[in-house]
């Protein structure tokens, strides 16, 4: 546990932010990697407060940074996050909503898509994002793969949900078709239109019945 002095005592970060504000605070972490799996040191991370609109109070942030592991940890109290981590020469990630609940740690996966560098730095291409869902429930470890739609052979990426459900791709804008294959087998597959470059949240979705799970 990472230790702190908390008022003339060293103590642990997360008592530490109990005594001090009356917070239950959890820890949070992250692991970030590239396509090839393998570690990101010194990538950044920012955990942003959701605030309702409603509230007027100003959304707090925590930031940190990756070890040489390409892994980093922060507490935080109990509430509903945005977790955004990047590194340059690579396209940002963002997750939200993130859920933390005390006293329960939380810990998110990243792999981070390669960027074009140019004169402005990483030009920014659609990034795919959110959390893949089958009657209601996240869908952990799937596979997803994106492909050219004119050429069955051409895969443009894949890319695998977390234990959440939650997932991070990067394309050119065009149109494409989407294969998912779940962890038991089922492959569900469907088209997708990319209009313009940016974050696009939530458009990859399961449609349709699935083909049979594969005899291992």
């Amino acid at each position: 546990m990472l230790l702190r002095r908390c008022n003339g005592v060293l103590i642990g970060f997360l008592l530490c932010l109990t005594a001090q504000f009356g917070m239950r605070a959890s820890e949070l972490c992250v692991t970030v990697e590239d396509y090839a799996e393998l570690p990101l040191p010194n990538a950044w991370t920012n955990v942003t407060e959701l605030v309702r609109t409603e509230n007027n109070t100003p959304a707090k942030t925590y930031n940190t940074s990756t070890d040489s592991k390409g892994k980093a940890c922060v507490a935080v109290p109990e509430g509903m996050y945005s977790v955004e981590v990047g590194l340059t020469g690579f396209i940002n990630v963002r997750y939200y909503p993130v859920s933390v609940t005390y006293p329960n740690a939380v810990e998110l996966s990243f792999r981070l898509p390669n960027g074009p560098v140019g004169e402005g730095g990483v030009e920014q291409d659609a990034i795919l994002s959110g959390i893949l869902r089958l009657d209601g429930k996240a869908v952990a470890w799937a596979k997803i793969c994106i492909r050219q739609n004119t050429d069955r052979a051409s895969i443009v990426t894949c890319g695998l949900t977390n234990d959440f459900g939650e997932y991070a791709l990067s394309v050119t804008p065009a149109t494409y078709r989407i294969e998912i294959r779940t962890a038991r087998g089922d492959i569900y597959r469907s088209t997708m239109t990319i209009s313009n470059p940016g974050y696009h949240r939530n458009i990859i979705t399961i449609q349709g019945a699935s083909e049979p799970a594969r005899q291992r």
